[in-house]
């Protein structure tokens, strides 16, 4: 399409004369778009575009609102018998919508209804009239754009343009200028400029003069770069405010996320919490605290804080204190149930205060109830317990006395037997046989052993007792071994049993009672030999393990049960031990072998195998 000049000497014609005559010969179209502001401007347009075809033999199709059609029709028919016209078939009204009604489809119009639809209104004009080009006005697209469906109405005018191609009509459309008034329509607005072959300006634009043209395009100019300013001063500050309504939204975003997660931290804490006013009435609570006085929320708000204390004298101070502005810190208080039941808590609070006055107090409620009752039951226990001890120990004296007593009863005997065995065996009583000096051995032998038992016991009792005394010094470990082996050299039975000393790699010196170490290591080899068979080893060694001197006695012997090591170390216990065996003692060795090791500061352990052997270690500390 080709833009026509305007050829229009009157403000009130620019449009009526955009189309020429062609030749008769040569059917063609044209496309032109006349803007206006007001509708009596756009209704003197159309009845001079329509008058002028008529009288060119140009049959005209108006498709318009019924405003405008009204509008078009009065002003025609100041030249025009409108009637008549329409009755020859010169021209037709349709209306606008119900026309767009007809093709749209989802707000698309479709290409094959929009030609059957306007494609035989053109060609009913037209019928009898070969040579004839039609006059159409439309304002569908109009219709569109004031439904801001632009892409419709875009898509209108390029259709209008394919429909040239297969009927023979020339088209005015006309767009309502307050239509255009956002700038954001600029491209929407050239690309429909484009889709015409001739552009008219609004009623306002002068038409008659060209310097006064020339004036108002340099106008428009100025203010189409003032509004272009002003659209781009308004996007920066249309970007700025959004910016920050967005950071004012994140902000109160997060201020309201930062509340839900304060309301459900105060509402879901494991703990209970409570706001009482100043009067003592309850404002607000936690689920907590609801659950730990088995109320409902309605039950507990709004009611005095001393409706639930077991204790009225308890809340009056809590109360007054509060009122002083003190914070308080584990108040213990007892709270009662609805139903009777009492818990025992320890209370936290403080108060707000605003301009001096007390607003409400904050309270947290631990529920202590159970470990009220665990603490209750632990000084029951405790008390019971030292009940328990002080009977014990008074048994354990009465036993240490009563076994010191006996022990002083048997030793006296014991010895005067020893003494006149030993005053018969000289000969005081005469010579004796050998018969008689065989069993006066074994009544020796019994004398010893009876005292050796005793012995013990006593030893035991002063153990347990406390009352043994300790002398330490430092000792050299390697000799006070040496002696040892020397000792019990006579129980090795001639050779059955070999008892080896390890050399130690360093001399070592511990601090202890030389008499206990000798009882200790003595009692560890006599038991080492008792229970070890004939071909047996017994090994005595010494080092040092960190801060400490350790000596061990191993042996081949019988071995110590897993579940029998540590009851080893307890009085009058013997592992294996049977009536008439042939192993002498009680079993009070060890337990006073532990006690005196213990009492210097150390240790006496065992390890062992069935079958295999023990080795008991003894640990003391070093000088």
């Amino acid at each position: 399409m080709t833009m026509q000049p305007i050829e229009s000497g009157s403000s009130h014609e620019p449009a009526e004369r955009f189309v020429r005559r062609r030749d008769e010969h040569a059917p063609g179209h044209r496309h032109a778009v006349q803007f206006y502001e007001r509708d009596d401007f756009l209704a003197r347009v159309v009845s001079d575009f329509v008058s002028d075809g008529l009288a060119a033999g140009e049959p005209a199709l108006i498709i318009a609102t019924a405003a405008h059609r009204a509008a078009i029709t009065r002003a025609l028919a100041a030249t025009h018998d409108v009637d008549a016209l329409q009755r020859r078939g010169d021209l037709r009204l349709l209306d606008a919508q119900a026309m767009l009604d007809t093709f749209m489809e989802g707000g698309v119009p479709d290409p094959a209804r929009f030609r059957e639809v306007v494609g035989a209104a053109i060609a009913r004009l037209a019928h009898g009239r070969p040579r004839a080009v039609v006059r159409a006005y439309g304002e569908m697209v109009d219709v569109l754009w004031g439904e801001e469906n632009v892409h419709g109405a875009l898509r209108l005018e390029a259709l209008w343009n394919e429909l040239a191609s297969t009927h023979h009509f020339t088209l005015l459309c006309a767009y309502a200028m307050a239509r255009f008034g956002d700038a954001a329509q600029a491209e929407a607005f050239a690309e429909l400029c484009a889709a015409h072959d001739h552009v008219v300006p609004a009623e306002t634009y002068p038409h008659a003069d060209a310097t006064a043209r020339q004036r108002e395009i340099a106008r428009l100019q100025q203010r189409a770069a003032a509004l272009e300013a002003e659209v781009a001063r308004r996007e920066r500050l249309e970007r700025q405010l959004r910016a920050e309504l967005a950071a004012r939204e994140r902000a109160e975003a997060a201020v309201r996320a930062s509340e839900q997660e304060l309301k459900d931290f105060l509402e879901n804490a494991a703990e209970g919490i409570h706001f009482v006013a100043a009067d003592g009435t309850i404002l607000w609570a936690n689920r907590a605290e609801l659950e730990l006085l088995g109320c409902t929320r309605e039950q507990y708000l709004g009611r005095s804080i001393n409706d639930f204390h077991a204790d009225a004298h308890v809340i009056a101070d809590i109360l007054a204190r509060l009122r002083r502005g003190e914070t308080l810190h584990n108040r213990a208080a007892r709270l009662r149930r609805p139903d009777g039941e009492i818990r025992h808590v320890l209370i936290n609070s403080n108060c707000l205060w605003r301009d001096g006055e007390l607003q409400y107090t904050r309270c947290f409620t631990r529920d202590v109830t159970e470990l009220h009752a665990a603490e209750t039951e632990r000084e029951a226990l405790l008390a019971r317990a030292e009940a328990l001890r002080r009977e014990a120990e008074g048994a354990s004296q009465a036993k240490s006395a009563f076994l010191a007593m006996m022990s002083h009863e048997l030793r006296t005997p014991l010895n005067a037997i020893g003494g006149h065995v030993q005053l018969m065996e000289l000969g005081i009583h005469g010579p004796l046989t050998d018969a008689q000096r065989d069993a006066l051995d074994r009544v020796q032998r019994s004398q010893r052993h009876l005292l050796s038992l005793v012995n013990d016991v006593l030893n035991l009792a002063r153990v347990e007792s406390g009352r043994i005394e300790y002398d330490a010094e430092s000792l050299p470990l390697e000799s006070l071994l040496a002696e040892m082996r020397a000792m019990v050299e006579p129980l090795l039975e001639g050779g059955a049993l070999t008892c080896e000393v390890g050399a130690a790699a360093d001399a070592t010196n511990v601090y202890a009672d030389r008499e206990k170490v000798q009882q200790i290591v003595l009692n560890l080899l006599t038991n080492a030999i008792k229970f070890t068979p004939a071909g047996g080893r017994i090994t005595l060694e010494s080092g040092v393990d960190g801060d400490a001197a350790v000596v061990r006695v191993r042996d081949t012997g019988i071995g110590i049960p897993a579940n029998r090591l540590e009851s080893v170390f307890e009085p009058f216990v013997q592992i294996g031990a049977r009536a008439f065996s042939p192993q002498e003692g009680v079993g009070l060795g060890l337990a006073i072998s532990r006690n005196l090791a213990r009492g210097m500061r150390g240790d006496l352990t065992v390890e062992s195998t069935v079958g295999e052997g023990s080795c008991f270690t003894l640990r003391l500390p070093l000088a």
